[in-house]
């Protein structure tokens, strides 16, 4: 996926369905964030809106800055992109390099003011920019009305991720600050120290003690690790389940061809005998 999944475990919290508006979210979800962050065995850990092979998918069009809506009748240009909210330290919990410029900082993880700023993948870059360096520039979102402004500058270019799993290639990706783009639903993903079923299994325990002792009124909804998380995917239970479908009909098939093959080589035999 771009991405390593051994050591990696993800944790989904909503901090709406245990009633917090986002000013008590906010501090909910910081607290336990940085719990987590001090927990031993924990190298890294952030929070994003979105985890990869997930069910659902949250998608804009991005477009260079000053871009114009498009006519009646015409599709917008840009780029079809993955919407993701994240926090501080996300690329280095999922593994994903920054190519060019920064992650984003503490303070934009934070604080819901500062500049509008964005990280935007190698996919992305390629089809709104090219071979341009894209740091300095700005996106916006296609039709977008926000009170707050339109324009977003990129501070930084990751590497790209397969989000489905019958991605080919990596696909555009957008990512925006937590701080500014408040979600009480969040994945927090955390980096383990060590690698095996037994490590990630006995720290998705610790976890969930780690957060029910910081917070117990904001519900733990599913933790698993990364594996578990492509390994339960709809898709890939499809793919699974139709694979071994197939290989019944095909299995039926090769009997059903072989008993012909038999029965007329035992006819032949007969009439030569």
């Amino acid at each position: 996926p771009g991405f390593p999944l051994a050591g990696g475990v993800i944790v989904n919290l909503d901090a709406g369905m245990a009633g917090y508006d986002e000013t008590r979210g906010r501090s909910a979800l910081r607290g336990i964030l940085q719990r987590v962050r001090e927990t031993p065995g924990v190298q890294s850990a952030s929070y994003a809106s979105l985890v990869p092979f997930g069910e659902f998918n949250e998608s804009r069009l991005v477009q260079k800055a000053g871009t114009p809506p498009a006519s009646s009748g015409q599709r917008d240009q840009g780029s079809d992109a993955v919407l993701t909210i994240v926090g501080a330290d996300y690329f280095d919990t999922l593994r994903l390099a920054v190519v060019r410029g920064r992650g984003f900082t503490l303070s934009e993880e934070d604080s819901a003011s500062g500049p509008r700023v964005a990280i935007i993948d190698e996919a992305a870059a390629r089809q709104l920019f090219g071979a341009a360096d894209p740091l300095g520039q700005s996106v916006q979102f296609a039709n977008d009305k926000s009170a707050a402004g339109n324009a977003y500058a990129i501070v930084g270019v990751v590497s790209g991720v397969r989000h489905d799993l019958i991605d080919r290639a990596p696909v555009p990706h957008v990512y925006l600050p937590i701080g500014q783009h408040y979600r009480g639903r969040v994945y927090l993903h955390a980096r383990l120290a060590g690698t095996g079923d037994g490590v990630e299994s006995a720290m998705l325990a610790t976890l969930r003690q780690t957060i029910r002792d910081r917070d117990d009124r904001i519900p733990v909804l599913d933790l698993r690790t990364l594996r578990q998380q492509r390994d339960k995917n709809i898709m890939l239970w499809g793919v699974n389940t139709g694979a071994k479908l197939f290989s019944v009909f095909g299995g039926v098939a090769l009997v059903l061809a072989v008993i012909g093959v038999y029965g007329v080589k035992s006819y032949v035999v007969a009439r030569r005998t």
